[in-house]
C-alpha cells in the first residue's frame, strides 16, 4: 500500500450517504499526483471488509484536453452522474475515448453502495453536497508530470502543459483543496 488510508477508511466507516444511498467519496488533485493508484486502494481495503464499492474515473467524462476543466463536465457531473448515483440503480455514461479524440460508446457501471469519482475537477462544488468523503492527493509538479508522461506518453507534453494550467485555475475557482477533507501527499 502506497498511502496511508486508515483515516480514510475511518471516514467512510462514520459517514452517511449523501448522494442518495449512495455514499460518495471524491479523490482530487493535479494530474499525476495519484489519485487514480488511491482510488484503487480505497476500493480493494474496501472489498477486504466486504464493502462493495464501484469507482467513477473523471479521465472518461472529460471532452479531451481544451475542454476538460470547462462547464460542459460540471454540467455532466450534475445532469448525469449526480442523478444515476442518486438513483442507486446500474447506470452508463459517456466514455471518452482518447485514441480518436471523441466520445465513444457509453461505458456501464453497477450501482454500488460506495462510489469513487476519482480525477481532476472530481471534488468541484457541484459534488461536495453529494459527497460523504472528499479527499486531496498532490505530488511535487515534477514528479507528477514525469508520472503522467511515464504513463501516458513523452508525446501528450504539450496538451499536458496546457492542461496543467487549466488545472491550477480550476483548483483556485472551485477551492477544492480547501474543501478536503484528508489532505495527502505522494512523492
Amino acid at each position: 500500500m502506497l498511502n496511508n488510508i486508515t483515516p480514510i477508511l475511518e471516514s467512510i466507516h462514520g459517514a452517511k450517504a449523501k448522494c442518495g444511498a449512495t455514499l460518495l467519496i471524491t479523490i482530487d488533485g493535479p494530474a499525476g499526483s495519484g489519485k487514480t493508484v488511491l482510488a484503487q486502494e480505497i476500493s480493494d481495503a474496501l472489498s477486504t471488509l466486504g464493502q462493495i464499492s464501484t469507482t467513477i474515473h473523471m479521465d472518461s467524462l472529460y471532452d479531451g484536453w481544451e475542454n476538460a476543466l470547462t462547464s460542459s463536465l460540471t454540467t455532466m457531473l450534475r445532469k448525469r452522474v449526480l442523478p444515476a448515483l442518486q438513483e442507486g440503480k446500474d447506470f452508463s455514461l459517456p466514455y471518452f475515448d482518447w485514441l480518436i479524440g471523441s466520445y465513444g460508446p457509453e461505458e456501464n457501471y453497477q450501482a454500488a453502495p460506495i462510489t469513487i469519482l476519482e480525477g481532476v475537477g472530481a471534488s468541484q462544488r457541484v459534488t461536495r453536497q453529494y459527497s460523504s468523503v472528499i479527499v486531496w492527493i498532490e505530488a511535487p509538479l515534477e514528479i507528477a508530470l514525469e508520472r503522467v508522461l511515464q504513463r501516458d506518453g513523452y508525446d501528450l507534453e504539450g496538451p499536458l502543459k496546457g492542461f496543467k494550467k487549466a488545472e491550477l485555475v480550476h483548483f483556485s475557482e472551485e477551492a477544492s483543496k480547501a474543501a478536503s477533507h484528508h489532505i495527502l501527499h505522494s512523492a
